[in-house]
């Protein structure tokens, strides 16, 4: 009787713990399924985020796509009509991957947005977005832009580039070639970094390309 009490306290245990394992596997499943969805609906609100409507001129055409490399991801593009003879088009790439990138795009598209409409030139704009993007980063998190003014009318161009990757222009014809950036580093280092604009003339025919170090790394 003492050898049978001792199988069946013993079996009675095994039993307990492998109920509290698959209790706690079920557990896991359920937060890993909310958690999916969660992210889903984040894909969702960031893709919504970014402008489909690009039909704001009769004289460009303007195309963009992103790809995250996971649910959420750091790298961000906007375009916008700033006045009947401007148009606004930006592209950048935050640090880092995930939630926490994410959440620092949607700081630095906002504030982006907000300084391109006061009608200030461009590289003050960017300048004022890094003053801000400096302030109350604990995480250091930063990012880098390439941002462009394009005058309908004549095809003028106004760009900066905070530490991005080089523009690349393919004038009607010939070979692409990578544009010289001006001078300025990525946003949200050093909170008095100077940016400098340069100038740039597009042609019927000419095509202007922004991208991620997403594309290179790839």
């Amino acid at each position: 009787p003492g050898v049978a009490r001792n199988l069946m306290r013993q079996s009675a245990e095994r039993f307990r713990a492998r109920n509290e394992l698959m209790q706690q596997a079920v557990e896991d499943r359920l937060r890993y399924e909310a958690l999916q969805k969660e992210l889903a609906i984040a894909t969702e609100i960031q893709c919504s985020m970014l402008p489909h409507d690009f039909a704001l001129s009769d004289a460009y055409d303007i195309h963009a796509s992103m790809s995250p490399a996971r649910h959420v991801g750091g790298d961000f593009y906007d375009v916008f009509r700033i006045d009947d003879e401007s148009i606004y088009v930006a592209i950048g790439d935050v640090a880092g991957k995930g939630v926490p990138a994410a959440l620092f795009v949607v700081r630095a598209m906002t504030l982006l947005r907000i300084e391109m409409l006061k009608r200030q030139p461009v590289e003050g704009a960017v300048a004022a977005v890094n003053r801000a993007l400096c302030k109350n980063n604990d995480r250091f998190l930063f990012v880098t832009l390439a941002v462009v003014v394009i005058d309908v009318r004549s095809g003028q161009c106004l760009y900066v580039s905070a530490g991005h990757n080089p523009v690349a222009l393919g004038q009607a014809g010939c070979a692409f070639e990578f544009l010289e950036p001006p001078d300025g580093i990525l946003v949200g280092v050093e909170e008095t970094a100077a940016y400098q604009a340069r100038e740039l003339q597009l042609d019927v025919g000419d095509v202007l390309f922004l991208y991620t170090d997403g594309v290179t790394e790839a």
